[in-house]
């Protein structure tokens, strides 16, 4: 079975993918498909991003849907990579610099904030905070 050597090579590239600095990993985000297109998906990423916004650490979700990277793109997202195996769906790698300030306001290149090393977890829903501690806790599993 191709398939279980294949997902497990997929989960491998993501892991590698995901930033080494602090971040909320934002995994899946849904809206049944019969209220799709009533802005339900915006209201709740934007709720979930304004308290990523007041701990000032970046935000990176994956995305196996190509229809979904314009939907990132519009709050502020960019593609950061990407991964394709064998009989695995693609996968978007996305990421969203920390913001200070006005939500608006990336953390600027030249130091305009100090993001916290580690800080209390913060928790949205299907969402979760890394951290390095957290990545060592996981890869000692």
């Amino acid at each position: 079975a191709p398939v279980i050597p294949d997902a497990l090579a997929m989960l491998e590239q993501m892991d590698a993918a995901h930033p080494r600095e602090p971040h909320w990993y934002l995994p899946w985000l849904g809206v049944q498909r019969q209220r799709q297109g009533l802005g339900l998906g915006d209201q709740l990423l934007r709720q979930g991003l304004d308290l990523v916004d007041e701990t000032h650490l970046a935000a990176y979700p994956e995305t196996p849907n190509p229809r979904t990277v314009p939907f990132y793109e519009r709050h502020g997202f960019v593609v950061a990579g990407g991964a394709q195996i064998g009989a695995c769906p693609p996968i978007t790698f996305m990421q969203r610099v920390a913001r200070v300030g006005n939500a608006a306001d990336p953390v600027s290149a030249d130091g305009g904030c100090l993001m916290p090393r580690a800080s209390a977890p913060h928790q949205l829903p299907g969402a979760t905070q890394r951290t390095g501690a957290n990545r060592a806790k996981e890869e000692t599993r």
